[in-house]
């Protein structure tokens, strides 16, 4: 961990799966430690409601409809 939250404390949301990518980029697969879910978050459809009222943080960024 560097400056922030510990790796395993992190969720990522996303429509398409680019974090393997990352993985591979960074090197840090066995050492970051955080969940990523497939979904899209403007969608209702169900898929995010195990994470409603829990999230302390949430940070929404290039997002287009």
């Amino acid at each position: 961990m560097h400056d922030g939250a510990p790796g395993q404390n992190l969720y990522g949301f996303d429509v398409v799966d680019f974090w393997e990518l990352g993985f591979e980029m960074f090197r840090d697969r066995d050492r970051f430690g955080a969940r990523f879910v497939r979904a899209d978050v403007l969608a209702d459809d169900g898929k995010l409601e195990e994470f409603e009222g829990w999230l302390d943080v949430v940070h929404i960024a290039m997002v287009s409809n």
